[in-house]
């Protein structure tokens, strides 16, 4: 090394040590780089999260979605294969076989905080179980809210006037006749499955009309939809859940799992699991 880049470091070493020293006396540019960090920080988080996909961020109603007129008109009667799916024990599942086919319906919409809440968790299992067992699940959804794909939108019309509803894949009246369909599917299930929230004492707070109120059906509800294994008749509602299934939560990926496992007869929970 020469003598020049010898003296050239050395003065390079003695102005960080002096700036070093500097920089420890000066307590106020200590705090203001200190606040600098935190705020940064800070403003980054949002970002941050965003950045990492979650359960949350599923699309997985959408994906599946159909309207009520496909399902009346073609799922319903059996007039497509696309609905026939399994039910009950199908490539490994662990129930007895139910002897039957079918298909589940999920009907939600986007101002609906359980709906969201179960979305990434039912998602999840049914592509899991689907890829694990083969088993050819079925799942469709039908989005009920003012308007569909508008979470704000939906929150700030329903309730005020009917010239608000905005939503295609179902109307009020056809909202009126599937509720009125499902309740008493879902008042003949056993205790376990009901939802303490709608219960016999308080049937008003799932039938009701929904033009007159403004709203829409409850939601989340999970309807089964089945028919005899090669039978060319229609798919009758046998099981609903509304809300939720029971004491279970939809905010619990173990929980949903069992909703699930439960509405495609893969096992069926008892209240006491």
């Amino acid at each position: 090394m020469s003598s020049t880049e010898v003296r050239k470091n050395s003065k390079a070493k003695a102005n960080l040590v002096a700036f070093w020293e500097w920089f420890k006396s000066a307590a106020w540019l200590q705090v203001l780089l200190i606040v600098g960090v935190v705020v940064a920080v800070v403003v980054s988080i949002p970002y941050i999260i965003r950045a990492i996909p979650t359960e949350s961020d599923s699309q997985f109603y959408e994906s599946h979605q159909i309207t009520y007129d496909k399902l009346t008109n073609e799922y319903i009667p059996g007039k497509s294969d696309e609905c026939k799916g399994g039910i009950g024990n199908t490539n490994g599942a662990v129930n007895a076989d139910s002897g039957l086919e079918g298909f589940v319906l999920l009907v939600y919409k986007d101002n609906c905080a359980n709906c969201s809440s179960m979305e990434g968790y039912i998602e999840s299992w049914y592509n899991t179980f689907n890829e694990q067992y083969n088993a050819n699940l079925k799942f469709f959804s039908l989005n009920v809210g003012w308007v569909p794909g508008d979470e704000e939108a939906c929150s700030e019309k329903e309730g005020k006037d009917t010239k608000g509803y905005e939503n295609d894949y179902i109307t009020l009246d056809q909202q009126n006749i599937l509720i009125n369909e499902l309740a008493p599917v879902y008042y003949n299930l056993p205790d376990y499955y009901h939802n303490s929230s709608f219960s016999d004492t308080n049937e008003e707070a799932i039938i009701q009309d929904v033009i007159a109120a403004k709203t829409t059906v409850p939601t989340p509800i999970v309807v089964q939809y089945t028919r005899a294994i090669g039978s060319t008749g229609s798919y009758e509602p046998t099981k609903v859940f509304i809300g939720q299934m029971g004491s279970l939560s939809v905010t619990n990926r173990d929980d949903v799992s069992k909703m699930l496992q439960d509405i495609y007869n893969i096992w069926l929970w008892k209240g006491t699991n």
